[in-house]
């Protein structure tokens, strides 16, 4: 696991502005293009925008793709990448977290509805390990694991702290979550967790994140 702190000073690409608002925004990379997911605005989108060879070239000048309208759209996406599809979760705040799951076919931009998640998850953060991908609550104390395969879900044993704004990572066979200055690693061989209060840093907000290296065309 490398943990890289991004300054404003770093040199990062600029990416062209987003068409429309959103007040809550989600995005991953998948396939060589940036998709984020816009949600609470004057209207609820999907975007895609190439990032083929972004650090050699101006992808400023290129331009962001319209995709499907979500059909059930979350209060906080929570977007997975697995096989060739993107499942999104909703890990929106308190009641208006809806349990609806679904899956995006970025070739056929087609949206299918999957198995609803068995717990509401309040403020959480989803993560792709092996095989399954792992649906953590924030404000509420939950923990779920789901299988693309089958379409399945299982309840885990739910970790010690209550996070704000989650976020989470696969790392070392195992995950990471954060969140409110708290640091908790899950064992999915034992389903159980561990503190980790090594990762915190006093009086800093941290966020956990997947760097993707992006391949040159």
């Amino acid at each position: 696991l490398k943990l890289w702190c991004l300054g404003w000073k770093d040199n990062i690409p600029s990416l062209p502005p987003l068409p429309k608002a959103g007040y809550r925004i989600s995005s991953l990379i998948f396939n060589n293009a940036l998709y984020v997911f816009g949600v609470g605005g004057s209207s609820d989108y999907v975007l895609s925008l190439d990032v083929t060879n972004a650090k050699t070239e101006n992808v400023k000048k290129r331009k962001w793709v319209q995709l499907a309208s979500i059909p059930d759209v979350p209060f906080k996406p929570l977007p997975v990448a697995y096989g060739q599809s993107i499942f999104l979760f909703d890990g929106g705040a308190g009641g208006d977290c809806i349990k609806e799951a679904q899956m995006y076919n970025p070739h056929l931009d087609h949206w299918t509805m999957i198995s609803p998640m068995p717990l509401a998850c309040s403020g959480g953060a989803a993560v792709l390990l092996n095989e399954t991908i792992y649906v953590f609550g924030g404000e509420v104390q939950c923990a779920m694991a789901y299988c693309p395969v089958n379409d399945q879900w299982r309840v885990l044993s739910p970790p010690s702290n209550r996070f704000i704004d989650a976020s989470a990572v696969a790392w070392q066979g195992k995950l990471l979550v954060n969140g409110n200055g708290c640091f908790e690693e899950y064992d999915p061989q034992t389903d159980s967790w561990t503190q980790k209060p090594e990762f915190a840093l006093k009086g800093k907000a941290l966020m956990l994140a997947t760097f993707t290296e992006i391949p040159r065309g």
